[in-house]
């Protein structure tokens, strides 16, 4: 009896860690990239409420004023870089080919507006981009 309550409970314990280790990643960051991923839409509308979530899961830092991101991850605007929020969500981007940025097979544009006023939308990706203009 002992036997199989140990190996149920090993069963259980592996059953648990691969449940885990196979949830899809909400954030996939890079030294100039933050790759955001709505997987299930958290009780938030705005993209900077989700960030919010986000950072208090640890999954990221970042700093904003006046809805607009100053820093992630320890990375901050400067006079010439600062991050550039790319998705395609074609009513709240600059579709112009000038403005846009190749992500897993997906061309995403350039978005109008801040994190603030940005929608959240389940399935949907959100990338920042730290661009430096010369």
């Amino acid at each position: 009896m002992k036997k199989v309550s140990l190996l149920l409970g090993l069963l259980l314990v592996f059953v648990a860690t691969t449940m885990v280790a196979c949830k899809p990643k909400k954030v996939v960051a890079t030294e100039g990239t933050v790759c955001i991923s709505v997987i299930e839409k958290e009780d938030c509308n705005t993209l900077l409420e989700y960030m919010q979530i986000l950072e208090d899961a640890g999954e990221l830092t970042f700093e904003h004023q006046d809805g607009f991101v100053t820093s992630i991850n320890g990375r901050a605007n400067t006079d010439n870089g600062y991050w550039l929020l790319y998705t395609d969500i074609t009513e709240k981007t600059l579709a112009t080919s000038d403005f846009t940025y190749e992500y897993q097979g997906k061309t995403l544009n350039s978005a109008l507006y801040g994190a603030a006023e940005m929608p959240i939308l389940r399935n949907q990706i959100y990338v920042w981009v730290y661009s430096v203009f010369e």
